[in-house]
């Protein structure tokens, strides 16, 4: 039988599984050489008591960080840059992402940007990012849209009213401790700053919409 078609399925990251992995941060980091870190979350999930203990894991092993806790839900262009921006002035060589698909995606976009130079609408599309991005250590809080995995960015554009999506190994080198507990303290169903399940549900859909829409042709 001859195929009529090959889709390729690439996931580069590297997963950390188990009961308080979170607390082993520092480790990852120690491991790609980075001095100076930027933690990217969101008001609510600082203020939920999720990112205390990863500064303190920072702190003890002789990190140099600052937090950025501006991230909104469906975070647009100007907010990755304002991201970038904050990283470029304390001279990050790597970020820590706590948080939703929202914080991780701009983590991601911000690390690409940091490496690569221009803006996001320079690498819209698939694989069009030349360079591999800085170092993204994902925290994941939500069991939601999986971009603690994906190759994918999804960042919104306001001036044109839809959302971009950036698509290339080279726009993710996430390191993900992924374990139970991480999500304890966040209300339930709670994710993006979603309310209720359904709206979890349809987040999810969105997400595969946007990224079955990137792609050249229909699903076969």
């Amino acid at each position: 039988m001859t195929p009529t078609r090959v889709d390729v399925f690439r996931i580069p990251t590297r997963i950390s599984f188990g009961r308080g992995v979170a607390l082993t941060v520092a480790t990852p980091l120690q491991q790609v050489g980075a001095k100076r870190v930027l933690v990217v979350t969101d008001r609510g999930v600082r203020e939920a008591g999720l990112v205390a203990p990863i500064e303190d894991r920072l702190r003890d092993a002789g990190f140099a960080f600052e937090v950025y806790d501006e991230v909104v839900p469906d975070p647009g262009v100007g907010e990755v840059q304002r991201c970038l921006e904050r990283a470029r002035e304390m001279e990050a060589d790597a970020f820590v992402a706590v948080g939703g698909g929202s914080s991780i995606d701009t983590a991601k976009m911000a690390a690409t940007l940091l490496a690569n130079g221009g803006n996001v609408l320079d690498y819209v599309g698939i694989d069009k990012v030349p360079k591999p991005a800085v170092p993204v250590v994902a925290i994941p809080t939500t069991a939601g849209t999986g971009a603690e995995i994906t190759i994918n960015s999804v960042i919104a554009d306001p001036a044109q009213n839809k959302k971009l999506v950036i698509i290339s190994p080279n726009a993710h080198r996430p390191l993900r401790p992924r374990g139970p507990g991480n999500d304890a303290h966040v209300p339930a169903f709670r994710d993006r700053d979603h309310r209720d399940g359904h709206a979890c549900s349809r987040d999810r859909v969105v997400r595969v919409q946007e990224r079955v829409s990137a792609d050249a042709g229909p699903l076969p």
